[in-house]
């Protein structure tokens, strides 16, 4: 099979999108099915992707001013069996079979959290054009089943187009870490991942100061992660609610750390305590797993379908109810704690990226398969 990847971004990529595009092309270069691989790069954000200098094409960054004509050029030269597009943007090339991958759930649901109201239009134009690059693909891939049916009941997708594929965990990312003194007291909360409003942080913060009024011991709590470029004003917000909790010196705001320092943070933590509203499956949920966390999440979708019985939720927006689960990591004993370790790494060993790299490629057999019997029979 004769693959091309477009990787048609306006911008900065997400760190799951090339950690995704890393393990599947490692393994496909390998794939007996696999005869020729190409990915096209914007060649303003290239050196974010470590890939095989000979299968990766540049196009211009600004080629999506142009609907990306550049890129649809070059796409086309190369006459391949199937496109795979990996990041949900809308590229019109209608002479191939292809499949886009639809992995961000924000711009389909209703929003039922506070948004600035830039933050609300960015999520329409995004709906915008994921509801084009539906019109325009043989198959869509999503990561969750959750995913799955936002994007039937919001963009009308035949199910029957939509294949889920789960991002998996590589074993090798939870080994070798040593902690610093302050991250080996297993007595911090730890929290990680874009401050954007749809994580939720909030919550954990109510919960804290909640605990600051009772009265009782309140542990530590490291927050990992930065801003987007529009979501500044969160991270303000939050910072003046700590302080108006009383609470700000119970947290550490540790911004973007590496990722040896996640591994600390995830292997001494007392507890990983997920508050997100908006995802299809995210890394962070994996490696907290991956990592044999003891991990609190809230109960919106996806968290049940992918953490399963390796977490003890609460409902999302109840800051009362995440006392009560903090709480409850404060009280495990040692047998307690390792059960649920247990329990996260046995469930990690469902999201594999081999999984993750042959259901993507059954995928796109799949899209080829639908594309020549169609044109055969008209």
């Amino acid at each position: 099979m004769d693959i091309d990847i477009l990787v048609p971004l306006r911008s900065g990529v997400g760190g799951g999108t090339a950690k995704f595009l890393q393990h599947l092309v490692a393994r496909w270069l390998e794939h007996p099915r696999v005869e020729h691989l190409r990915v096209y790069l914007p060649d303003t954000i290239h050196r974010s992707f470590s890939l095989p200098a000979e299968i990766v094409r540049l196009f211009p960054g600004k080629d999506w001013l142009r609907s990306f004509r550049r890129l649809r050029a070059m796409a086309e030269a190369d006459k391949p069996d199937v496109v795979f597009i990996a990041t949900g943007r809308s590229v019109h090339l209608p002479q191939f079979p292809v499949v886009t991958l639809l992995d961000n759930v924000e711009p389909l649901q209703s929003p039922h959290y506070s948004l600035p109201l830039l933050w609300r239009g960015r999520l329409l134009v995004y709906r915008r054009e994921y509801r084009l690059a539906c019109r325009r693909t043989n198959r869509v891939l999503t990561v969750s089943h959750y995913m799955q049916r936002q994007i039937t009941t919001r963009l009308g997708v035949d199910p029957g187009r939509i294949d889920v594929v789960r991002y998996g965990f590589d074993t090798s990312e939870a080994a070798g870490a040593t902690p610093t003194d302050e991250q080996s007291s297993g007595r911090y909360l730890f929290t990680a991942g874009v401050l954007a409003p749809y994580r939720g942080t909030e919550d954990l913060l109510h919960a804290l100061g909640k605990l600051v009024r009772q009265r009782i011991p309140v542990p530590r709590l490291m927050i990992a992660g930065s801003p987007p470029a529009a979501g500044s004003r969160y991270v303000a917000g939050l910072r003046r609610l700590a302080a108006k909790l009383r609470i700000a010196d119970h947290v550490q705001w540790l911004g973007l750390i590496s990722r040896e320092e996640m591994t600390h943070c995830y292997k001494e933590c007392l507890a990983f305590v997920f508050t997100s509203r908006a995802e299809s499956i995210s890394n962070i949920v994996l490696e907290s797993m991956g990592h044999g966390c003891v991990c609190i999440s809230c109960d919106h979708d996806p968290m049940p379908e992918i953490y399963g019985d390796s977490a003890i939720y609460y409902p999302w927006g109840d800051s009362g109810a995440l006392v009560g689960r903090i709480q409850e990591a404060l009280a495990m004993s040692d047998l307690d704690r390792q059960l649920w370790q247990e329990r996260a790494k046995a469930r990690i060993k469902q999201f594999t990226w081999e999984q993750t790299a042959q259901q993507t490629l059954d995928s796109l057999q799949r899209a080829a398969r639908d594309f020549e019997s169609c044109h055969c029979n008209s």
